[in-house]
């Protein structure tokens, strides 16, 4: 299911790359970052590779530096996955300066991490340790839960890797509470949000009540001022009636003659 949802996002995005022919730079590498970033979680790298490089160079004419810079991350870990170590390390550092200059905390956890990654392949423990502990004070000091837990998570694993499982499960631990804390937080989220669909179903269900008892008002004023303009219609002939009559009567009585006593 995953896999299909992934290939109906592909060819949505392969889509809008060819009716984005005729779109700007900026448009058009959009589209190739996505494409490249589906095909970096699918570990297809050189497919990512070519799709991040064609995105770096329609940006470039546009100096684009926070799209550079993203582009950049993602190379570092699409050669990372080829284990092209050296071209990895230089975007991932180049990505790492970029958010300097942007002050982008975001990426610049995310470089954090890559290049944690990096050196993790390479067994380079202790250089992964340096780089994930980094990434877990950036993403404390902005209160980032999500990349909290993935540092916390990619820690666990790098003093698992070294044996020290006492360091390792109070790093998993933490990370557990960040997602059982985040967890809780989706789901009060999600019940709020319930409740003022249930309150906002409720005032429409209300709103169409009133709508629909109004329209009820409206026919039954109708037939009564219907049914008025009928009896006022049938007074006016009974009163019409009841004058003829009269007149008829008093018109019988001129024309009699009078008889003598």
């Amino acid at each position: 299911d995953r896999r299909q949802r992934q290939m109906c996002i592909r060819d949505s995005l392969k889509e809008a790359l060819t009716l984005r022919e005729s779109a700007s730079d900026l448009m058009k590498a959009q589209v190739h970052h996505s494409l490249a970033d589906l095909y970096l979680n699918q570990e297809q790298s050189d497919l990512a590779i070519n799709h991040f490089q064609t995105a770096r160079t329609l940006l470039s004419s546009s100096s684009h530096s926070y799209g550079i810079a993203l582009t950049s991350l993602g190379l570092g870990k699409a050669y990372t996955q080829i284990r092209d170590y050296d071209l990895a390390r230089g975007y991932l550092v180049n990505s790492l300066s970029a958010s300097n200059e942007l002050s982008n905390d975001v990426i610049r956890i995310n470089a954090y991490l890559a290049i944690s990654d990096m050196f993790e392949e390479q067994k380079l423990t202790t250089e992964a340790l340096n780089y994930a502990q980094q990434a877990l004070e950036v993403s404390e000091q902005v209160t980032r839960h999500k990349y909290i837990a993935q540092s916390l998570l990619q820690l666990s694993d790098l003093y698992q890797a070294l044996s020290d499982y006492q360091q390792a499960f109070y790093f998993y631990q933490r990370y557990s509470s960040i997602q059982i804390e985040t967890r809780d937080i989706d789901n009060r989220l999600a019940f709020e949000a319930l409740d003022l669909t249930h309150a906002k179903y409720e005032q429409e269900l209300e709103n169409s009540f009133l709508i629909n008892q109004a329209k009820l008002d409206r026919v039954q004023i109708e037939k009564m001022e219907h049914q008025r303009w009928m009896y006022n219609i049938v007074v006016i002939l009974l009163l019409c009636a009841a004058s003829f009559t009269v007149l008829a009567l008093s018109l019988i009585h001129i024309s009699e003659p009078t008889r003598p006593y």
